[in-house]
């Protein structure tokens, strides 16, 4: 056994390399593939002092672990292989100088070499895969940002250990990068520096960017209508020509505050050429041609998202208040503290507290009057849907619904536990959990009158995180579920016989919208796919962002619903892209 100099283009694996993007050198480097022993050890100070050491030996050529498993050499040479993109430095204990309160780890790993050479890598990061990564080598200190050596060792820990099989998305998909910070000039040539390369899903994608342009600064979620695109921009709105990005005029807000994008998704509505405007302490009702202010209205608030209720504006303030959307003259107003508000053609659902009880109640639009109440904790996510109400009770988990006009309650216990359900215009789905509510378990779709149409049983357990979501959307005869981990499922609607799952490397859906055979969907991960409605293959993939912009949330884009084949990207980073669909 020796150390040699191998030239190879690298290629870093996961489990989805269509679309996790890769990269490559050609150079003459340092082979650290002809490894020894690894050792690893991990704490973690939390609720609890957390302690593990496991030790990977090299025997007759084959890995064996102290945990008596046997680890195959492509595990090993990850590990060497994301030796790369280094920067000379002293000890990194953090990422911009991220902290958990709660979550204190420390990892070491020291990897022998068969000449006798050691690489030590350290971690006392809480961030994303404990970036940034610390390496000691000959004598020189590192440091790595680009996720690569945490996506190797997580690979290998799960081979080891079931304990870090939560890891699974970081493992198949590779640990994002985070961005260098800017004191890291270039690096250390010691080590190969990797280029980015695009998939082919990626370069097909860049066909279909229409334009770009770089605000440099917060931007909201875009809304397109007659060949204008809307969204906010820090401390304004703005207008651009939907085919040129040419910019046609800017309302500047009169409160000079900035505010965050993720603050600015539904804060811009429109209807008859009048743009309706939710912004830092005002509501403003601007021409859609013009720009120029037809009323304005003072709240108290940064954040007012909007919406239109019949010939009302609805302003969310932290209550709610009710403004004629032709004059802003205020019509009505609950004062209580309100929100998860649902807005319906002629209702408004939503959960509020006055004087220390707490509830959720549905709000006639025009008058504002309370058509129901129930206390809060009694039962959960109601749905409204033509004249019915839909919830859940919470102390014996059975559905119920409610005609609002007569209050004739129906009610049955499918004896699992409901986690979530919709309303659709002629069916209702629930999702059902085991009866501890930790794994997914079912799939009920019902009429309207409440008759089982089809069940579907998940084969295998899913199971389900703290944080995790599942959203649902039925267009074109199938239904679409997108739920945790950032996986896609058809179902004929008809049948409930599943058609496809696919898989995006995000862990949360922010949209999802059906048009002309493509399903276009955004995540937490910086990118819009586009998805074949038939198969559900990823035909596309346009990369907004290559990094997690924060963490935990990720990389948040704020997609417009497709219109006229186009659709309208913002990130958080301030990047307006035009989409042809």
């Amino acid at each position: 056994m020796c150390i040699g100099i191998l030239n190879f283009r690298f290629s870093y694996y996961t489990g989805s390399e269509s679309l996790y993007p890769s990269q490559e050198y050609s150079r003459d480097f340092e082979d650290f593939r002809d490894i020894l022993s690894i050792e690893i050890t991990y704490t973690a100070h939390n609720s609890e002092f957390v302690y593990r050491f496991y030790k990977v030996t090299a025997i007759d050529n084959v890995y064996y672990s102290n945990t008596g498993e046997k680890i195959y050499p492509y595990v090993i040479h990850l590990l060497a292989d994301s030796f790369t993109d280094f920067y000379e430095s002293d000890y990194q204990y953090s990422y911009k100088n991220f902290f958990m309160a709660d979550y204190h780890p420390h990892f070491t790993v020291v990897v022998t070499l068969a000449n006798g050479k050691v690489v030590t890598l350290k971690s006392d990061s809480s961030y994303h895969c404990f970036i940034p990564w610390n390496i000691e080598y000959d004598g020189k200190s590192y440091v790595q940002y680009n996720g690569k050596i945490p996506s190797a060792l997580l690979t290998l820990l799960a081979k080891i250990d079931k304990e870090w099989a939560s890891y699974d998305k970081e493992i198949r998909w590779g640990c994002y990068p985070a961005a260098v910070p800017e004191n890291y000039s270039e690096e250390s040539l010691t080590f190969p520096v990797t280029e980015y390369v695009l998939t082919p899903e990626e370069e097909r994608g860049i066909t279909h960017i229409l334009w770009e342009v770089d605000f440099q600064n917060a931007v909201g979620r875009p809304v397109y209508t007659n060949g204008k695109v809307f969204f906010i921009a820090e401390n304004q709105l703005v207008a651009l020509d939907a085919q040129t990005g040419e910019v046609l005029w800017e309302y500047i807000f009169e409160q000079g505050k900035k505010a965050p994008s993720r603050m600015f998704q539904e804060n811009v509505v429109i209807h008859d050429g009048t743009v309706y405007v939710g912004a830092p302490f005002w509501v403003y009702s601007l021409d859609g041609e013009t720009g120029n202010l037809l009323w304005k209205y003072k709240t108290n608030t940064q954040y007012t998202p909007l919406a239109l209720a019949g010939d009302n504006l609805i302003a969310l303030t932290g209550g709610v208040i009710c403004l004629h959307k032709e004059t802003g003259e205020i019509l009505w107003e609950i004062t209580d503290d309100t929100w998860n508000e649902k807005f319906y053609s002629d209702t408004i659902l939503l959960e509020g507290l006055k004087e220390g009880d707490s509830y959720h109640a549905l709000i006639d639009a025009k008058t504002g009057k309370t058509i129901w109440k129930e206390p809060l904790f009694e039962i959960k996510s109601p749905v409204y849907h033509d004249g019915v109400l839909y919830f859940s009770r919470i102390t014996d988990g059975t559905f119920v619904s409610v005609e609002v006009e007569t209050m004739e309650e129906w009610s049955y216990w499918y004896g699992k536990t409901i986690v979530y359900f919709e309303v659709f215009e002629d069916r209702i789905l629930l999702v059902l959990f085991d009866k501890e509510g930790k794994f997914l378990d079912s799939l009920l779709v019902l009429d309207l009158n409440k008759s089982t149409l089809w069940k579907y049983t998940y084969p295998q357990k899913v199971l389900w995180e703290f944080g995790y979501t599942i959203d649902s959307s039925f267009c074109e005869g199938t239904l679409f579920i997108s739920r945790e981990g950032g996986v896609i499922e058809a179902f004929d609607a008809e049948n409930g016989e599943k058609q496809w799952e696919t898989e995006v490397r995000g862990t949360e859906m922010t949209s999802l919208d059906v048009y002309e055979g493509r399903i276009y969907v955004s995540a937490n991960d910086g990118r819009l796919y586009c998805l074949e409605l038939e198969t559900g293959k990823i035909s596309w993939v346009i990369v907004t962002e290559n990094g997690l912009v924060t963490f935990p949330e990720g990389a948040l884009v704020y997609v417009s619903p497709i219109e006229d084949g186009l659709l309208f990207v913002a990130t958080m980073e301030g990047i307006l892209y035009a989409v042809a669909g």
